[in-house]
């Protein structure tokens, strides 16, 4: 039984893998078969891991069809993003409120490694950058107390990044300029405990590229 488990767990992994990267494309259908050879495991692991994704955003059971990646459409791009920026700022707040001087000094030396590609107008590997990005933000939330908040928060992260991930394929070496000034009066609003203030630029600056995205997965047919 263990074995069992642990074979729906791997396969549960490696397919919430497949969806996230874009490998697997919204509405696609999930063919046992495929997944066979594909996993090299048997049916019943399979199956069940198929279930479990079936209680997450990302597989949707259909019936007499069987098991599919989720659909998406504009409207829920949209407010899947708005929902992913809320629960940050909810969970700014928090960290501020509950901020330290390690925490502050986190917030400093993330700023500072991003500060590394940020400056001088200079071209950086989206990946790259996209990593650094998101240790800022971390230490940002660091000290909030709410696990709840950060169970949705996580959620929100993980379609956020597929979304990124489809908006995205065949480029995936691509290139950004990106601009520090955002992060460095985000990071100094929180030093400060400008709580206001800081929850309204986090906003913003997670809210801005929505139409964006929205626009190149429309154009690309992946949501409609």
């Amino acid at each position: 039984m263990t074995k069992q488990i642990t074979l729906a767990s791997n396969c549960f992994n490696q397919i919430r893998h497949l969806i996230i990267s874009g490998q697997l494309k919204p509405g696609e259908k999930l063919k046992g078969e495929y997944l066979k050879e594909l996993l090299g495991v048997g049916m019943s692991p399979i199956r069940e891991a198929l279930a479990r994704l079936a209680n997450t955003y990302l597989v949707e059971l259909k019936d007499k069809t069987g098991f599919r990646v989720s659909s998406l459409s504009i409207e829920e791009v949209r407010d899947g993003l708005m929902a992913h920026a809320k629960i940050e700022c909810l969970l700014l707040k928090d960290a501020i409120n509950f901020g330290t001087t390690e925490w502050e000094a986190q917030i400093m030396a993330s700023l500072y490694s991003l500060s590394k590609v940020e400056s001088n107008d200079m071209l950086v590997q989206y990946e790259y950058w996209a990593q650094l990005n998101s240790e800022f933000h971390n230490k940002l939330l660091a000290t909030a107390n709410s696990p709840a908040l950060w169970k949705i928060r996580n959620e929100c992260e993980e379609f956020k990044d597929w979304l990124t991930n489809l908006a995205n394929i065949g480029n995936l070496n691509r290139q950004i300029k990106p601009s520090h000034a955002e992060h460095a009066a985000l990071a100094k609003l929180c030093i400060n405990r400008k709580i206001d203030q800081a929850t309204e630029l986090l906003y913003r600056h997670l809210t801005k590229g929505i139409e964006q995205i929205t626009k190149t997965l429309s154009n690309n047919k992946i949501i409609s």
